[in-house]
C-alpha cells in the first residue's frame, strides 16, 4: 500500500500543470501539501493533504489518507519584493527560501471561493490509500474548479492597475484584510505608490502618524515593529 508521500506525489503528477506553464517551488512532505507558480499569469496554486491515524492514541501504521484543501493566490513580485523581506525584518516571520506568498488571495470576497471549495469537499472523506483510482477524478475535478472559478480570478487580479482602480480606491480600509488578506495597509501602500496613486500622500502620512500615536501617546510596544517596518517601506517608496 501506497505511503501518504507516494501518494501526494502521485497526485502532483497526475494533475501535471507544467504544461500550463506552473512551475514547483515547494514541495513539503512534512505538512503534506505542496505549491505552484506561474510567472505569466502571476498565480499561485497550493494543494493539500492529510494523514489521520485510526485506532487509540498512541502511535500506529493503520491511518487514512484524506483531501485536506487548496488554495490560490495572485502574486505581484513588484509589491512583495519590497514587503517581505521588511516583514521577515521587523515581525520576525519567515516566508522560505523563494518568498512567495499572495498579493490577493482566493477568497470569499475576491472570487466564487465557495463553489470550488464544495465541489473539491466531495472527496473529503475518501481514504485516498484505499481508493488510488480516485486520484485521477480527484485531480480531474480540481482541473475542473480552475478552469471555472480560479483562472478568472487570476486573470482579473494579475493586473495591478486593477487592484488599485477597484479595490484601494474603492474599498473601505475597515474591509481591505478581506481583498488583501495579511498585511492589508501595507501592500495598499506600495500598490498606491507603485500605480501613481493620487491619494498616497494622504494615506502613507494618516497610517504612520497612527502608527507613531500608539507608540509615543498610548505607550503600544506591540506597536514598535509595525512603527519601523512602516517607516522604512516608506523610506524605500520615496525613492522609487
Amino acid at each position: 500500500m501506497e505511503t501518504v508521500e507516494e501518494i501526494l506525489i502521485q497526485y502532483q503528477t497526475i494533475l501535471s500543470l507544467e504544461n500550463d506553464g506552473f512551475v514547483m517551488y515547494e514541495f513539503n512532505i512534512t505538512h503534506l501539501n505542496y505549491y505552484l507558480t506561474s510567472e505569466k499569469t502571476k498565480s499561485v496554486l497550493g494543494f493539500g493533504i492529510n494523514k489521520e491515524f485510526r485506532g487509540g492514541d498512541g502511535p500506529s501504521l493503520d491511518y487514512a489518507v484524506r483531501y485536506s484543501g487548496f488554495s490560490a493566490g495572485v502574486y505581484h513580485e513588484a509589491v512583495e519584493n519590497l514587503l517581505i523581506p521588511l516583514v521577515e525584518k521587523h515581525l520576525s516571520m519567515n516566508y522560505g527560501e523563494l518568498k512567495i506568498t499572495h498579493t490577493i488571495p482566493f477568497n470569499l470576497t475576491t472570487g466564487n471561493f465557495l463553489a470550488a471549495w464544495e465541489a473539491m469537499n466531495t472527496f473529503a472523506a475518501i481514504d485516498l490509500r484505499n481508493n488510488l483510482s480516485t486520484l485521477q477524478e480527484l485531480a480531474e475535478m480540481f482541473r475542473k474548479q480552475i478552469t471555472l472559478h480560479i483562472e478568472p480570478f487570476w486573470r482579473q487580479y494579475a493586473d495591478l492597475q486593477f487592484i488599485n482602480n477597484e479595490i484601494i480606491d474603492k474599498v473601505h480600509d475597515d474591509d481591505l484584510g478581506n481583498y488583501l488578506g495579511g498585511m492589508a495597509p501595507f501592500k495598499k501602500l506600495i500598490i498606491m505608490k507603485l500605480c501613481n496613486n493620487a491619494g498616497y500622500d494622504g494615506f502613507s502620512e494618516s497610517y504612520q502618524s497612527r502608527i507613531a500615536k500608539a507608540v509615543i501617546e498610548q505607550g503600544r510596544d506591540e506597536y514598535v515593529p509595525y512603527l519601523n517596518l512602516v517607516n522604512e517601506l516608506m523610506v524605500s517608496l520615496d525613492s522609487i
